[in-house]
């Protein structure tokens, strides 16, 4: 009975080791050394982190480490003036929230923050909702 009992345990073991396999910890390459005054230039010239690490062989997450420790973060992010003017003027213009956060690339959280009360009434919407049906034909017998 024991035979059998450890027979079965070793079955038990084999099938375990072949069905998880252990794992090696890291890849065992070296850590790429990065050049901060690189990383600081390409940021500068508007670079994105993604696009930073590809160049110099590395992660995003480190690139921002990187940033962070330079205080220095990606400028297409920054509401620069001409960026508020452009904006300033689509909200003149009677655009939504969401037109302007999808033509200037700027959060949704952004422009609550910096533009709270550019948005628009019920009368609004719903005059901007009828306009979009107005160019629709509603064929209500299709099946």
């Amino acid at each position: 009975m024991t035979t059998e009992l450890e027979a079965a345990t070793e079955r038990l073991t084999n099938a375990t080791r072949e069905a998880f396999p252990p794992q090696r910890r890291g890849t065992g390459k070296r850590k790429a050394v990065i050049n901060y005054e690189q990383v600081k230039q390409l940021t500068q010239q508007g670079h994105t982190a993604a696009q930073i690490a590809v160049q110099l062989g590395c992660s995003a997450s480190a690139i921002n480490q990187i940033r962070r420790r330079l205080g220095i973060t990606n400028p297409n992010k920054w509401l620069t003036h001409e960026r508020r003017q452009r904006i300033e003027a689509l909200i003149e213009d009677g655009c939504s929230q969401a037109e302007i956060c999808r033509t200037e690339g700027v959060d949704p959280e952004t422009m609550r923050r910096h533009y709270p009360t550019a948005i628009w009434t019920q009368e609004q919407q719903t005059e901007y909702l009828r306009t979009l049906r107005i160019g629709r034909t509603w064929n209500w017998n299709a099946a």
